[in-house]
C-alpha cells in the first residue's frame, strides 16, 4: 500500500472506533475528533517510518532534528538537565532510524504500543486512535506480529 492508502485504511477504522465509542456513549468532544484524525494518519503511516523513502521518515527526521537543535538552545541558555536529556534522546532517536530494517521493529505491536503510550496519558481516546491507526497499518501490511 501507499501513504494515501495506508491513511484512508486508517480512517476507516477510525470511524468504526468512533461509532462504537458513540455506541458504547463514551463518544469524545468534538475538539478530540478533529485532532484525532491527524493522530489517526499519524500513526497509520508510523510503521513506514523505517524506510527512508516514505512520507513519514521524511516529516518526523527534520522534526526530530530541529526539536534536538532548540533543546541544545535551551540547554545552553538555562542549563537544564531536562533539556540535555531531551536533546540526547532525539538525537539518537534521529540516528537510530538509520539502523532499521524494513517491516523490522517498526512494524511490531510492541512498537505500536510503546508509541503510542503516551497519548493514552493524555487521553484515552487519543490512545486508542492511534493503537488502531497503527494496527490498521499492520494489517493492511499483512505483518501482524508481536
Amino acid at each position: 500500500m501507499n501513504w494515501r492508502q495506508h491513511i484512508l485504511f486508517a480512517l476507516f477504522f477510525y470511524g468504526i472506533s468512533l461509532a462504537t465509542l458513540y455506541a458504547a456513549g463514551g463518544f469524545p468532544a468534538p475538539g478530540v475528533v478533529a485532532l484525532g484524525v491527524a493522530v489517526t494518519a499519524f500513526f497509520g503511516l508510523l510503521p513506514d517510518i523505517d524506510t527512508e523513502k516514505s512520507r513519514i521518515h521524511k516529516v518526523v527526521v527534520p522534526l526530530l532534528l530541529a526539536a534536538s537543535i532548540a533543546t541544545a538552545a535551551l540547554y545552553l541558555a538555562m542549563q537544564a538537565t531536562v533539556f540535555l536529556v531531551s536533546f540526547v534522546v532525539l538525537v539518537v532517536s534521529a540516528l537510530s532510524l538509520k539502523f532499521l530494517r524494513h517491516r523490522g521493529f517498526t512494524h511490531t505491536l510492541r512498537f505500536g504500543i510503546l508509541t503510542a503510550l503516551p497519548l493514552f496519558a493524555l487521553s484515552p481516546h487519543y490512545g486508542l486512535f492511534a493503537l488502531v491507526a497503527f494496527i490498521s497499518h499492520l494489517v493492511a501490511d499483512m505483518h501482524l506480529k508481536l
